[in-house]
């Protein structure tokens, strides 16, 4: 937060001051007039989700960190978590029931957590039983049944890009387990059929993991970011540079195609750079609203 120089009030006790908060709006690409276009009123929202049935959306409330549940129409808005628990990335169930999330407790490594969709108590899924460092971002498998997520592995001996595997939790026994040939990679987004994980490898390459034979393939050369499916399962779209360029790679040739460029998006720098996808495969990320507010602060002249 940027602020100008603070204003005493006569009685020499309180002073007042503008701040300049960083907020972000939630903002999706129009192709008609090829411009990004406030939606849902220009949420303060990054990281957003879509439910199965299309009929609702989970974000994360920029710039506090917590999750939220909203209806495309806008309707039925709600807090599902609160500080100081920092929230990123929810995502919902195949079944619409719940939203997972991984997040961050002060003083604690990163761990991945679930709460009903419709309000209550927040419950911890993973507890380091394999990412003594820290577990990160994650993907429902298509029929719910599991999670496969990111576990930080503290063993010095191994490489650095070795440090990250994809282990699985199946939610009715919480039984952990880790992936096959998934070293080295993180960030998992699970296929529509729940055969493949997009996921991110070394110098963050998007791979190909098939989750039934346990294999992998490189897709790119190139550097990726905020992987997402194609609703027909035939691409994975992605950021290449942060807030430069949106790609997409075909599955079947691996081809990669530019979509267009995100310079014109100027993202919010609190959104790390957050690009997904609506249902229609149109692109919906965070834009830099920025915002000037009022503060008070009471002291004791010496």
């Amino acid at each position: 937060m940027k602020a100008n120089l603070p204003q005493a009030s006569p009685n020499g006790h309180r002073i007042f001051f503008l701040g300049q908060l960083a907020t972000g709006q939630l903002v999706r690409y129009d192709r008609k007039s090829n411009e990004w276009t406030p939606w849902l009123g220009g949420l303060p929202a990054m990281q957003a989700d879509f439910s199965r049935d299309r009929k609702w959306l989970t974000y994360v409330r920029c710039p506090e960190g917590t999750v939220w549940r909203i209806g495309v129409d806008g309707s039925e808005r709600r807090q599902l978590t609160v500080p100081p628990l920092f929230a990123l990335n929810p995502r919902w169930a195949p079944d619409g029931t719940e939203i997972a999330f991984y997040g961050r407790r002060p003083g604690e490594p990163p761990r991945l957590y679930v709460v009903p969709a419709k309000g209550g108590a927040v419950r911890q899924l993973t507890h380091g039983d394999n990412g003594s460092i820290g577990d990160t971002d994650f993907t429902w498998s298509a029929d719910g049944a599991s999670i496969i997520f990111g576990a930080n592995l503290a063993d010095q001996s191994l490489d650095p890009a070795q440090r990250q595997v994809l282990d699985l939790i199946e939610m009715a026994s919480q039984r952990i387990s880790m992936l096959p040939a998934s070293e080295g990679l993180w960030s998992p987004r699970s296929s529509r059929d729940g055969r493949y994980a997009a996921a991110l490898g070394p110098g963050n390459r998007l791979w190909l993991y098939d989750i039934e034979a346990h294999t992998r393939a490189q897709l790119t050369k190139i550097g990726a970011g905020w992987p997402n499916w194609s609703q027909d399962g035939k691409y994975v779209y992605f950021e290449e540079n942060p807030g430069v360029d949106w790609l997409r790679v075909r599955i079947s040739d691996r081809k990669v195609e530019r979509v267009m460029s995100l310079e014109s998006l100027k993202m919010a720098p609190l959104s790390l750079s957050w690009v997904g996808l609506t249902p229609d495969d149109l692109p919906i990320s965070t834009r830099d609203a920025g915002g000037t507010e009022i503060y008070e602060l009471d002291w004791q002249a010496p």
